[in-house]
């Protein structure tokens, strides 16, 4: 929990009680004192500082040529686009502490970490959350956590030693785990866009929070399968 959405249940709590005196005083005539506008506006604050944390914005879209689908975002979740039957967010978070976290948290809401399969979604993606947008990285679900060396997609897809699509930059060349050896805290196993790299390439990260805004970028991605829209795996 931040300190708006803790500051918000604060208010809620002072205020409720005033706003039903209020409430009774005006079903009965009665004179409202001068402090019921500062009342009135901290119970404001209150609702919008707790909705927007507990209350996930429910966005009813079409994709495409699929039947329109309910998508329920998590918080933090700010620009979203489509493509090729898919959707995509842009997910900012300072409660998410490791890769792991990130997508769990994605199957909670029905996607996953976003999976890139092809140069043309890569581009789309950059265009739209780098470019665009102007996020200076965001990870995505490919990563060697489990051995090093061997990535893989979070969906299971096919890996880029197995002649799939990859991005990697390649002067310096990447993915370096971060110049350590296997096990070392500072390892890096998750890839990510980042602002210092060539456009559309790869870098390896270990899924750090910003030191500047203690928050961390990630991709998440929904699925299309004739219209419908997939459940996590």
């Amino acid at each position: 929990m931040d300190a708006v959405f803790l500051l918000g249940i604060f208010c809620l709590i002072v205020t409720i009680p005033f706003m039903l005196y209020a409430l009774w005083a005006l079903l009965n005539h009665k004179e409202l004192p001068i402090s019921f506008v500062a009342a009135f506006f901290a119970f404001i604050f209150g609702v919008y500082a707790v909705g927007k944390d507990i209350l996930p914005k429910l966005i009813i879209q079409t994709n495409g040529e699929s039947p329109q689908q309910t998508i329920i975002y998590p918080r933090g979740c700010r620009e979203h686009f489509n493509y090729d039957g898919h959707t995509y967010c842009v997910c900012v978070r300072d409660d998410i502490d490791s890769f792991q976290d990130a997508e769990r948290l994605c199957k909670e809401y029905g996607g996953h970490l976003a999976t890139i399969n092809s140069k043309e979604e890569n581009s789309k993606l950059y265009d739209y959350f780098i470019e665009e947008l102007g996020y200076q990285s965001a990870y995505f679900g490919y990563t060697d956590h489990e051995t090093e060396g061997e990535w893989e997609w979070v969906d299971k897809s096919p890996n880029g030693r197995d002649g799939a699509f990859t991005s990697w930059m390649q002067n310096p060349l990447q993915p370096d785990n971060g110049g350590v050896s296997d096990g070392d805290e500072r390892e890096e196993d998750y890839a990510l866009f980042w602002h210092k790299d060539p456009d559309y390439t790869w870098n390896d990260g270990d899924f750090r929070k910003d030191r500047v805004t203690d928050t961390v970028i990630f991709l998440i991605e929904w699925d299309y399968i004739d219209g419908s829209l997939q459940s996590p795996l």
